[in-house]
């Protein structure tokens, strides 16, 4: 083994160097250490530049993705509403409508017609208070589900509410 360059005493370790003089310079050029959340902040600095300098691609992008994931987007409007509104959100999942659905025979729960596409409705409206949960959500059709809007089922189907007097 020759001598390294930098100590001609030491033997050669790597690169020409001996162990203590190629340890200090790797050290001095090793990449620095981030936290975590410098970690998530430098990733989210670069995100927002990223969407700065390219927002067609990123308009594109979000668009394909809503197309793809219109069941995540759902879930995720519902629990934005509902926290939006206070109520604690339970929530419920695809598995748990789509098992619903069969449930009811893929029918609407208000006019009982057979639908390929159902939409959650929620009984008693989120805006009202009704909870984001298994007991609050139906299968209902698209033409039900937008003409009942966000109407107690009562005030919707024209029926007295509970105990008024007609």
């Amino acid at each position: 083994m020759k001598n390294a360059e930098c100590h001609e005493d030491r033997p050669d370790f790597k690169d020409g160097l001996c162990r203590g003089c190629y340890t200090r310079q790797r050290t001095k050029t090793r990449k620095p250490v981030f936290t975590p959340t410098e970690k998530a902040e430098r990733a989210c600095a670069s995100a927002t530049r990223y969407a700065a300098n390219n927002p067609d691609k990123v308009k594109k992008y979000q668009a394909f993705w809503r197309k793809a994931n219109a069941q995540k987007r759902r879930t995720y409007e519902h629990k934005r509403r509902a926290a939006l509104n206070g109520v604690s959100c339970v929530g419920v999942s695809p598995e748990e409508f789509r098992a619903k659905c069969e449930e009811h025979g893929n029918r609407c729960w208000y006019c009982f017609s057979v639908q390929d596409i159902l939409t959650r409705d929620h009984v008693m409206p989120i805006s009202l208070g009704g909870l984001d949960n298994p007991d609050n959500v139906v299968p209902a059709c698209k033409r039900c589900n937008a003409s009942k809007k966000n109407k107690r089922l009562e005030v919707w189907l024209d029926l007295p509410l509970l105990g008024e007097v007609r």
